[in-house]
């Protein structure tokens, strides 16, 4: 709960956990693999003895290291594995000073009961990953790849080259392994080395995952899975579940990245653009390229690219309904779609499933085909699906639906959204202004607003105008009348400027929760997590949807 003064000038003050860390190192930026802890407190005082000694802390590094130097080296730089046993520190960072790509290991992190020897080599690899992972790269920096990206590097690539002639070893995690990951794994190799090799490379991601969710007071678990989904790449740590999922993810993959290639890499600066997602899933899996199964988790990648496969058109008929065409409560309803291929390539004897994530819908029929979709062309699903909208459905909710397309070696995945009933404009409130974001620690900029019409808000949409160096360092927040604090997820384009710091439109589509009310004051939020940057907002508008939906 969070109090919100009524001048738009106020700083509400509050204390959080920080979810990512960048140091400031003499000659360059360090990158941590785990969020900012105390954990270093209790080393030597765990009830539980460690898995790690200091012999099988530098024969791990000894290992990476002889695999890793020379790959660094076909980048004209030099690898430097700094071993640090007696320290107690519980993380790992990846640092670049000239020509020297440094990673710096610590023996508090090797001596915590919950790490394993394969975890520790993971960790290992995600810090490699920060320098060799490439796209997607922390927005300003010409070298550090996001923690996603460098977790995925972990088991896509670093761990497929250090334990593949480790046949013994891999193959002892028959009896080891999750079922839930054996599954897949057995689905996504043919060969039994490569399965093994998947069994243990998601068992050491297990390893770390079980670290960071005591970090973050959570439990992770092969079972579950982070269903969130961002709508721009997350660059900080991911949630614990979010992590061993990308570790799960990357295992899966079949593809590797080249010794000689950091994806996105261009000279001595990097690209995030789509030119270098699109090199990226040359040497990994993404959904736009058909390659769903092992791609990195929608929790903290936001993919760019449109996918090669997508959905045309769809068209609802309703079963049992007002016969408006609308989704609307109690309703059952008929649907059916073509699929487009972008790609030169063609795909048959596709299968397709239907899945919802949202607790109002019931899919009654939830599988179609298609025999062929050609290259650059359409197709007609077969058959139509069937769903159900529950009648305590609350008017206005969106819901979402996912298109699961599946061949013999390939898996692509279609997701779009509907809204059950209509929405309609009722309240909007816009103001010009010029007003300074402050750096990380020294304030926040709240816009105030006061909503006099009672009505049940479905969705507010947000616009913002801001100058800003690095816009993705900042978060953005909507305070309710009742005082909660809720994340914003947007989305940012830059705009045409003159000026040399940029300017961005963001823009974000918020949904409430069911009977949320309209009447008190609101504001937006916006802090910036990183220091040495302030920027400015020029101009915001908030508009409020409710929903109308006719009865049945």
């Amino acid at each position: 709960m969070i109090s919100l003064q009524c001048h738009s000038g106020g700083v509400l003050m509050k204390k959080f956990i920080l979810i990512s860390m960048a140091i400031i190192l003499q000659g360059g930026q360090a990158f941590a693999d785990l969020p900012p802890n105390d954990l270093y407190l209790l080393d030597g005082k765990h009830r539980r003895p460690p898995q790690i000694d200091e012999e099988t802390f530098n024969q791990i590094i000894d290992k990476i290291e002889a695999i890793y130097a020379p790959v660094v080296q076909k980048h004209s730089a030099q690898l430097e594995i700094v071993r640090n046993w007696t320290d107690p520190t519980v993380n790992a960072y990846a640092e670049q000073t000239g020509n020297t790509w440094k990673v710096s290991m610590f023996g508090g992190l090797a001596r915590h009961p919950v790490v394993t020897p394969d975890g520790f080599a993971m960790v290992v690899c995600h810090e490699l990953g920060h320098h060799l992972g490439g796209y997607p790269f922390y927005s300003g920096m010409s070298w550090a790849a996001a923690e996603g990206a460098a977790d995925y590097f972990a088991t896509q690539t670093c761990a497929k080259r250090i334990w593949a002639n480790d046949l013994e070893e891999n193959a002892s995690f028959e009896d080891k392994v999750h079922p839930t990951v054996k599954a897949k794994c057995d689905e996504a190799y043919a060969s039994q080395r490569q399965r093994q090799l998947c069994y243990r490379t998601a068992m050491a991601g297990y390893s770390l995952g079980n670290l960071l969710g005591i970090l973050g007071g959570t439990q992770v678990s092969f079972e579950a899975e982070d269903r969130h989904i961002v709508t721009q790449t997350k660059e900080s740590h991911p949630a614990a579940q979010c992590r061993l999922d990308t570790y799960v993810s990357g295992g899966i993959c079949g593809r590797m990245i080249p010794d000689s290639i950091i994806p996105g890499k261009i000279g001595d600066g990097s690209s995030n653009d789509k030119n270098a997602e699109l090199q990226a899933g040359v040497f990994s899996c993404m959904n736009a390229d058909m390659r769903a199964f092992g791609a990195r988790p929608a929790c903290w990648f936001g993919e760019q690219r449109s996918p090669i496969v997508g959905l045309q058109k769809w068209d609802w008929i309703e079963v049992v309904g007002n016969g408006n065409g609308i989704p609307e409560p109690a309703e059952i309803l008929s649907f059916s779609g073509s699929l487009s291929n972008a790609s030169s390539e063609g795909f048959a004897g596709l299968n397709a499933s239907l899945t919802s994530s949202s607790a109002e819908i019931i899919i009654l029929k939830n599988t179609s085909k298609l025999s062929e979709l050609p290259a650059y062309g359409t197709s007609d699903l077969d058959s139509q699906f069937v769903i159900y909208i529950k009648d305590v459905a609350y008017c206005g909710s969106p819901f979402d639906l996912q298109l699961q397309l599946k061949s013999k070696d390939r898996l692509g995945k279609v997701d779009f959204f509907n809204q059950i009933g209509t929405h309609e404009e009722s309240w909007r409130e816009e103001l010009e202004v010029q007003k300074h974001i402050p750096d990380k620690g020294k304030g926040r900029v709240i816009e105030a607003f006061f909503v006099d019409r009672a009505f049940s808000p479905i969705a507010l949409n947000i616009e913002l105008k801001i100058q800003h160096r690095y816009i993705s360092d900042l978060r953005y927040y909507l305070i309710t009348p009742a005082g909660d604090k809720l994340p914003i997820s947007v989305q940012a384009d830059k705009l045409e400027s003159e000026d040399q710091t940029p300017t961005f439109l963001i823009s974000a589509h918020h949904f409430f929760e069911p009977h949320m009310g309209s009447v008190g004051l609101w504001g937006i939020m916006i802090e910036d997590t990183y220091t040495s940057d302030e920027g400015n907002l020029q101009s915001w508008s908030a508009v409020f949807d409710e929903a109308i939906c006719e009865a049945n």
